[in-house]
């Protein structure tokens, strides 16, 4: 499943702190309790003797980055990527797969840097980005067109300041599902500085996502510049 995100990162800090099971985390983020087991241990602040997700996000990409700064991009690694993202994958996904496959591979932010080289060059790979990792409903189906936004704004027309992660307002927000698909928490994330939101949901449903989604960013109304849904 690859490595854990900072969204889920967030989640075991706040369980963590109040002491919750390692099992109940796991739980929480779809993950056996060994992993946050792992987790913890290797990413707790020995200065402080507690868990930050911003310090363990931290860590874990310095690791990474002094893992792959050897790997250098060629075309069979082209291919491989290639090839998962037409099968829906995201770049963090197909770096988790080349761990599962024990196929060299580069880190996902490089993943992604490949991705929007390749569009600059008049390329088409950006476009599985917008499968959210799940294949399309047949022409007719009738949830063709259940969970879409009326009115919404395709992601190619985001400004291109929010790819540059310069300023504070630009969000993206998700719903991590729990465990047997029971129980959900919103999580809304500022690109720039890492601030992450988290909200229990008392619903599955759009209704009471967008009650917990205006009760976290009332306090910071006027400074929001754009929202990018990742919600499935």
């Amino acid at each position: 499943m690859g490595q854990l995100n900072i969204k889920q990162r967030y989640i075991i800090e706040l369980m963590y702190a109040t002491k919750a099971s390692q099992g109940s985390i796991g739980n929480a983020i779809n993950r056996d309790k060994s992993v946050v087991s792992r987790e913890i241990k290797r990413n707790l602040n020995p200065k402080t003797g507690r868990y930050c997700a911003l310090y363990a996000d931290t860590l874990c990409k310095e690791r990474h980055r002094n893992k792959n700064k050897h790997i250098v991009l060629d075309e069979a690694m082209k291919a491989y990527i290639k090839h998962y993202l037409k099968e829906g994958l995201s770049p963090e996904q197909i770096k988790g797969r080349s761990d599962i496959d024990g196929v060299k591979c580069v880190s996902h932010e490089t993943i992604y840097l490949f991705i929007w080289e390749d569009k600059k060059n008049g390329g088409n790979l950006y476009k599985y980005l917008r499968r959210k990792h799940k294949r399309y409903s047949k022409r007719g189906s009738k949830n063709e067109f259940r969970g879409k936004m009326e009115d919404r704004v395709s992601i190619e027309q985001r400004p291109i300041i929010v790819e540059e992660k310069s300023r504070f307002g630009d969000l993206e927000i998700d719903t991590i599902i729990g465990k047997n698909r029971k129980g959900a928490i919103l999580t809304i994330n500022d690109r720039s500085t890492g601030l992450c939101w988290i909200r229990l949901l008392k619903g599955k449903n759009a209704k009471a996502l967008a009650e917990k989604t205006i009760e976290a960013l009332t306090p910071f109304k006027g400074l929001i510049y754009t929202i990018t849904s990742r919600v499935l």
